[in-house]
């Protein structure tokens, strides 16, 4: 489930008989953290479906409220720099 989310640069590597996952393809710092924001705001969201108290949703729809601002922000910046 990705909840939209574009998870673009996850490639699954196969060489020598392994299946690794190589988590940052392109050695970019910035699109690396973009991915972990993007996993944490899919696990957030597992999260809010879950079983849980009224309480602990609201603290955990907070949480989302914030991953997504972070991950706006991150992605305006990483497309300021590809126009400079």
């Amino acid at each position: 489930m990705s909840d939209g989310l574009n998870l673009t640069g996850f490639n699954e590597v196969k060489d020598s008989g392994s299946n690794n996952l190589d988590l940052n393809p392109t050695g970019n710092l910035q699109v690396l953290r973009q991915w972990f924001m993007k996993i944490h705001l899919i696990s957030l969201n597992q999260d809010l479906e879950g079983d849980y108290n009224v309480q602990s949703k609201i603290n955990i729809q907070g949480q989302i409220m914030a991953t997504e601002h972070l991950l706006s922000v991150a992605t305006d910046i990483m497309n300021e720099n590809e126009r400079v």
